[in-house]
């Protein structure tokens, strides 16, 4: 079904590749990581080095990068797996203003025809329609994106650069709180308002007071509509620093 889909978009060797992160993927979710690695790797090695690279692969390399990143960090390849992780960042950046504008277009289209099926019990095969899978793309990159981040904020915690850690901690944050409230994507709110409660801590003794109440408000914003009466509490302490 994707080499049906892409053949006629992209040169053999981008369909070949993504049919290998495809597999990958298989394996990554079954949490068979030796296999998952491995196809990875010939994803990586099938995609061109070219930097102009067709929209249609671009949700498949971020979240290759992604995947390959985090695989490289746990079995401590820190070096390898921070240039993985920093391609991705530097793909998904390159791309960035492309990216805005496919997501206003098809996911406005798409949410709008959901609704439209809901209230008039419209027929239309939406799945079939080339914005809703542009929309899919967007999800795709937009989430792998933001594990991009979160796993490079893990790596430089491990080379114990606390500048970078809690920068890109804080940029997961801020793109987990408005995908949640953009796109209505699941998100873990415990996690989340811990999150909030160790960069609020970060920030605190680095004595920029101003952020770190940002980051507690944010987090009193998440409890207040869950019920995490510890979170809740440690960020109240934190308010009254």
């Amino acid at each position: 079904e994707i080499n049906k889909n892409l053949n006629n978009i992209l040169p053999k060797n981008e369909v070949i590749a993504i049919i290998e992160f495809c597999i990958g993927q298989v394996f990554f979710e079954t949490e068979e990581n030796g296999q998952a690695y491995e196809w990875f790797l010939k994803s990586k090695n099938s995609f061109s080095d070219s930097e102009i690279v067709n929209f249609k692969e671009i949700g498949f390399r971020i979240a290759l990068y992604s995947n390959l990143g985090f695989l490289m960090i746990s079995r401590e390849e820190i070096k390898e797996g921070l240039e993985i992780l920093q391609l991705g960042e530097l793909l998904y950046n390159q791309n960035i203003e492309n990216i805005k504008l496919e997501s206003i277009i098809s996911i406005s289209l798409t949410s709008l025809l959901e609704f439209t099926q809901k209230r008039i019990g419209s027929e239309i095969n939406i799945i079939k329609l080339p914005f809703y899978e542009k929309a899919q793309n967007i999800h795709l990159i937009e989430n792998s994106y933001t594990l991009i981040l979160f796993y490079l904020a893990q790596t430089w915690s491990k080379l114990d650069r606390r500048d970078l850690t809690s920068m890109y901690a804080a940029n997961t944050l801020k793109r987990q709180v408005n995908e949640y409230y953009s796109y209505d994507f699941s998100i873990d709110f415990a996690d989340c308002s811990n999150n909030c409660i160790g960069l609020a801590k970060y920030f605190a003794l680095d004595q920029n007071f101003a952020q770190a109440l940002h980051f507690v408000d944010i987090g009193l914003e998440m409890v207040s509509v869950n019920q995490f009466p510890i979170e809740t509490g440690i960020l109240l302490l934190h308010k009254g620093m």
